[in-house]
C-alpha cells in the first residue's frame, strides 16, 4: 500500500535513496497497517526501517525514536518474539529514564 502510494507520487527510488523523516514517518503507518493485518514478520521490517532512519536523522534522544522502538515491541509481540519485544521496551524505555 505505501510502496504504491510512493510509486503514484514518483519518489519511490528518490526515498529509498536518500531517506528523510518525512520517508520514515510514512512508513510507520504501513507497518502499523502490516500489524493489524496480521502481518507482523513485515511490519517489523518496515517498523525497523523507520527507527532506523529516525535514530539516524534524530539522535538517540528524540521521542520520535521512542515511538518507533514502543511500536516495534508491539510489532515483536504480535510475532511471538519475546527477545525482540524485550530489547525494543528497553530502548524504549530509556527515553523515560533520567541519564539512561
Amino acid at each position: 500500500m505505501l510502496d504504491q502510494a510512493l510509486i503514484h507520487l514518483g519518489d519511490r527510488e528518490a526515498a529509498e535513496d536518500n531517506p528523510t523523516l518525512s520517508y520514515a514517518c510514512a512508513l510507520e503507518p504501513g507497518g502499523r497497517i502490516d500489524q493489524t493485518e496480521n502481518r507482523p514478520r513485515r511490519a517489523i521490517a518496515v517498523l525497523l526501517k523507520a527507527m532506523k532512519i529516525r535514530r539516524r536523522l534524530l539522535g538517540k534522544k528524540d521521542p520520535l525514536v521512542s515511538y518507533s522502538f514502543n511500536h516495534l515491541a508491539e510489532a515483536y509481540n504480535a510475532a511471538e518474539d519475546v527477545e525482540g519485544e524485550v530489547a525494543a521496551r528497553r530502548e524504549a524505555q530509556k527515553f523515560s529514564t533520567p541519564n539512561a
